[in-house]
């Protein structure tokens, strides 16, 4: 009798915290996350790039670190080598996380 009491107990315990846990469950669509890619600059002269308006200068043999939101584009700034301004370095990616793009 005991035991029977101590599980309608629990099992009305559960159902009554159940469904709040689906109250605070985060839907995938709306998180947000961040990628974060490393750009290396392995010409000679430095290279600008722009991201969401902002201008960024990477020097000669030097790194750029991006941390964005998924979609975020980096885009050339100035003309050196086979880049030409306005021309898409890397669009932040799930995929790319935690990887380095090479500039030439």
């Amino acid at each position: 009798m005991l035991f029977t009491s101590l599980a309608a107990i629990t099992l009305s315990a559960t159902s009554l915290v159940s469904p709040f846990t689906r109250i605070f469950h985060m839907h995938p669509s709306l998180k947000v996350d961040k990628i974060s890619v490393s750009i290396q600059n392995q010409s000679h002269t430095f290279q600008e790039v722009s991201i969401n308006g902002h201008s960024y200068t990477i020097y000669a043999q030097q790194w750029l670190h991006v941390r964005g939101p998924v979609g975020t584009t980096v885009v050339a700034d100035s003309n050196h080598g086979t880049i030409h301004r306005g021309d898409t370095i890397v669009v932040l990616e799930p995929q790319l996380d935690n990887t380095h793009v090479v500039v030439k």
